[in-house]
């Protein structure tokens, strides 16, 4: 806000012409000049009047102020030549603003000093037009309160200071006398007092003997009750305390024996568990030798099949021996009929020449041509015959040792198949004891561990049973031992009562003495006694949250320990099972895999052979 104001007044005179600035201030200046003479001549607004040359000094002031500031704002440090003369500019308002002001002011005091001038009243119109007649009277006034307050004065000094026997003065002279006259009284009953103090001295010494001894007797008799007290309660609470503990500890034996017992007797059925797994893998390994020795057979009839298919080449080998013949003897009778072919061109050629033994030779070579053709188709009916027979016993050979293969095939493939079917049933009767042997064990683990935990939570409420009865218990102790002290610190205050009041009958002068001593120690006693309670409740306090915090410590410890072991044995036993599981399965699938990899190469090569003996058979 201020910095608002500043700026905006600043904004105001830096836009502001010098010249103008002069001529207000110099007009105000005039016009505040002429109405105050006005205002003296009339004898009115006396203060304003009063007030009117200072107040032209300062507007005369303010006005160089202002101008030296409207020099400042237009003056620039970076061009001072040019700005010379906007600083000399506001300098001149100011100079003329306070001399116009001052001088304004100087006419004004010597005008109202002149005789036209003055006011026609002599007293003021207004309320706070006061003037030299109002000072006047009031001056006079005072002095004439003054002179009352002399002679008042001067009456009182002569009652005060008079010769008269009633003057104040007489009257401490008098009073004087009667503390002189007290004072020589006072110092004999000091002296009668004095004496009777040393009697009473004498009386209280041995007062304070007797108390003395009563006391020591007294703190004698206490640190006796206080030792049998604290005998007393020591003993309880450590009774009770062995008590409490002795029953702790019997209910903790029959609880862990029990808990120990049900946990022997799951461990059992766990090695019971494992007995059994271990014949069941005994099973499994000799059905396993039975597969090894079953899949040995299939290599022994594989062997035979091949030593018998290793009989068809040598067959074949004759078969292409009768073969060679055949085309050789083909070969012989394609020979002979190229002779005859001959024979019969050059006979063709010869006719014209041999006509006349043409008919005969003709003849001879029709009877030798048909003997040639007749031995020619008795020979060629021959060889078919051989043909068909070597071709049908070759047919029969080639069915009866595909007929062998293929029951050969389809025994070792019913073999293979019924080891595959009684691998696969052994391996699902294997999976299904696997799973309904987890499925025991985990139902025997859940039930132990339910079994234990209603154990624990049995241990639990009888341990927290335990506890409420030995805070009970200790309850009890801390109300009989209040108790106790209580009724001793009634009878100790009881006791110094008494010996309060057979002390006061020796003396009347010091049983308010005694009276407040009896007092003072009877509650020194009392509170004795109370702290010594208090620090006792808080020992005994202090130890029952010890045995507090012990039990609940011991019971932590026991359930985490529990907690701990039930959740190590349920891990460890279904890590073993998976572990086994996986065993059994990866096992399983390599024997898997390696009776499907050899049973697809007995395949392939059974469907080789085969298709080897059909492409044989068909040539």
């Amino acid at each position: 806000m201020i910095e608002l104001i500043s700026s905006h007044l600043e904004g105001q005179l830096y836009g502001s012409n010098a010249d103008t600035i002069t001529g207000i201030f110099c007009w105000a200046i005039l016009v505040i000049g002429i109405v105050a003479l006005m205002c003296y001549r009339q004898d009115k607004a006396r203060s304003f009047t009063h007030y009117t040359p200072n107040l032209l000094t300062s507007l005369g002031m303010l006005g160089t102020f202002i101008g030296i500031v409207i020099g400042l704002l237009h003056f620039d440090t970076t061009n001072i030549q040019d700005s010379i003369a906007l600083l000399l500019d506001g300098l001149k308002t100011a100079f003329m603003t306070s001399l116009f002001g001052m001088a304004l002011a100087m006419v004004y005091k010597v005008t109202t000093g002149l005789k036209f001038m003055q006011p026609k009243t002599d007293v003021a119109s207004g309320p706070d037009e006061v003037g030299p007649e109002h000072i006047h009277q009031v001056m006079l006034q005072q002095n004439e309160q003054l002179a009352q307050q002399t002679a008042n004065l001067e009456k009182l000094h002569l009652v005060i200071a008079g010769d008269d026997s009633d003057t104040l003065t007489g009257q401490i002279r008098l009073l004087r006398q009667n503390q002189d006259d007290n004072h020589k009284a006072l110092v004999r009953e000091v002296d009668r007092q004095s004496t009777a103090a040393e009697t009473l001295g004498a009386h209280a010494e041995a007062q304070r003997q007797r108390f003395d001894a009563f006391a020591r007797e007294l703190s004698e008799q206490m640190h006796e009750f206080a030792e049998m007290m604290s005998k007393s309660a020591t003993e309880q609470v450590i009774n009770a305390l062995k008590e409490v503990i002795q029953d702790f500890n019997n209910q903790l034996t029959e609880q862990f024996g029990e808990n120990f017992k049900a946990l022997d007797a799951s461990v059992k059925s766990l090695v019971e568990w494992q007995e059994n797994y271990r014949q069941q893998l005994g099973e499994m390994r000799d059905q396993y030798a039975q597969g090894v020795t079953a899949i040995t057979d299939t290599e022994k009839s594989v062997a035979n099949i091949s030593s018998s298919a290793g009989a068809i080449p040598e067959t074949m080998s004759g078969l292409e021996t009768l073969l060679t013949a055949t085309q050789r003897q083909l070969a012989d009778l394609e020979a002979h009929l190229a002779a005859f072919a001959d024979m019969r061109d050059k006979a063709i050629e010869a006719v014209p020449q041999i006509n006349a033994q043409v008919e005969k030779t003709v003849a001879d070579i029709s009877q030798a041509a048909l003997n040639a053709a007749t031995q020619l188709v008795s020979g060629g009916e021959e060889l078919k015959k051989e043909l068909v027979d070597g071709t049908a016993r070759i047919n029969a050979e080639m069915i009866e040792g595909a007929s062998g293969l293929n029951e050969r095939y389809n025994s070792v493939h019913q073999s293979l198949q019924g080891t595959s079917d009684h691998l696969a049933t052994q391996s699902e009767q294997i999976a299904g004891q696997f799973r309904d042997a987890h499925e025991t064990v985990n139902t025997q683990v859940r039930t132990m561990v339910e079994h234990l935990q209603q154990q624990h939570e049995a241990m639990g409420k009888n341990i927290t049973e335990g506890n409420e009865r030995i805070a009970e218990q200790l309850s009890e102790s801390s109300a009989r031992l209040s108790e106790t002290h209580r009724k001793g610190i009634e009878i100790a205050e009881q006791q110094v009562t008494s010996l309060s009041d057979k002390l006061g009958e020796h003396s009347t002068q010091l049983t308010r003495q005694l009276g407040e001593a009896g007092e003072t120690n009877q509650k020194q006693l009392r509170e004795t006694l109370e702290s010594g309670l208090k620090q006792y409740q808080g020992q005994l306090k202090a130890a029952q949250e010890q045995l507090q915090s012990a039990l609940n410590k011991v019971s932590e410890d026991t359930q985490k320990s529990l907690n701990g072991q039930f959740e190590t044995l349920n891990k460890e036993t279904q890590v073993q099972l998976l572990k086994v599981m996986n065993e059994m399965g990866s096992a399983l699938t390599t024997i898997t895999q390696g009776f499907t990899n050899d049973y697809g190469r007995l395949t392939n090569e059974m469907h080789r052979i085969i298709q080897q003996a059909d492409k044989e058979g068909a040539f």
